[in-house]
Order: structure tokens, then C-alpha cells, then sequence
């Protein structure tokens, strides 16, 4: 058995809705499809080539997020995510040795060093946001 993670949805889309429910089927998105505007943004301390940098951007496109809270009554999520407290609330159980689960870090934006550059890279810089987003308790897929 996994964990048990929330999904906060609006009614506008039943067709996802319904989707999750018959189809047990979570939708991924592209990070640049998700609300924060910071998505995938990252500092560096030394000068990139432009190789590494293109590596990062087409790492990162490449990558489909599922977002899900920890958080099962959190009023901010209901009034960001379920319409204005309109929606519901799904609960999701997880096989964690199916998919891949990252916890969300709120430490502000990736800063990448040249000492930790490797292929997890791009999953590393989209598992950090701002600290403005903690309330979420966020974990992606």
C-alpha cells in the first residue's frame, strides 16, 4: 500500500475528473503548463556553456509533472484548485515502486553548481520552488 496524496479539483473539467475515477489515470503536464511562473528556473555559479544549457531545457521538457498535496484540508489549495471551495478533494494512493515520487523542496530557486551537474539535473531544479508555495505540501509524480 502507498500513500495517500490529494488531488484538488474544480467541476468545470469532468472529463478529468471522471477520467482519474474510472480510469485511475492522473494527468502530467509540461512545467512550463503549470501555474508557478517560476517553474523551472535556476541560477548558476559559474558560466555555462551553451551545450549544458541546452541540455537542462530539453532535461526539463522532457519531464511531465503531476502535482498532489500531502494536505487533505487545506483552505488555500480548495480556494486555488477547487474553485473557489466549488470542487472536490481526491484522495490517490500511489505505488511508489511504479512511479517516481519527488518531494518539493521551498528553499527558493535552484541555485546548480557545477560540482552537482548530472542527468538528474533538470528533475533536481523542478523539485524546488519559492518559499511563497509551501502551503501546498506539494509531491510530484
Amino acid at each position: 500500500m502507498g500513500e495517500i496524496y490529494y488531488k484538488y479539483k474544480s467541476l468545470n473539467n469532468f472529463k478529468h475528473i471522471v477520467d482519474i475515477l474510472l480510469y485511475k489515470r492522473l494527468y502530467a503536464s509540461k512545467y512550463r503548463d503549470l501555474n508557478d511562473p517560476m517553474e523551472g528556473i535556476y541560477v548558476h555559479d559559474f558560466n555555462l556553456d551553451f551545450n549544458f544549457v541546452n541540455n537542462i531545457h530539453n532535461g526539463k521538457d522532457k519531464l511531465r509533472i503531476c502535482s498532489l498535496s500531502k494536505d487533505k484540508n487545506n483552505i488555500l489549495m480548495w480556494s486555488h484548485y477547487a474553485n473557489g471551495h466549488r470542487g472536490i478533494i481526491l484522495g490517490v494512493e500511489i505505488d511508489q515502486q511504479k512511479y517516481e515520487i519527488e518531494e518539493i523542496t521551498y528553499s527558493g530557486i535552484e541555485v546548480v553548481k557545477d560540482i552537482n551537474i548530472n542527468l538528474n539535473t533538470p528533475k533536481q531544479i523542478l523539485s524546488s520552488k519559492i518559499n511563497s508555495w509551501s502551503y501546498e505540501d506539494e509531491t510530484v509524480l
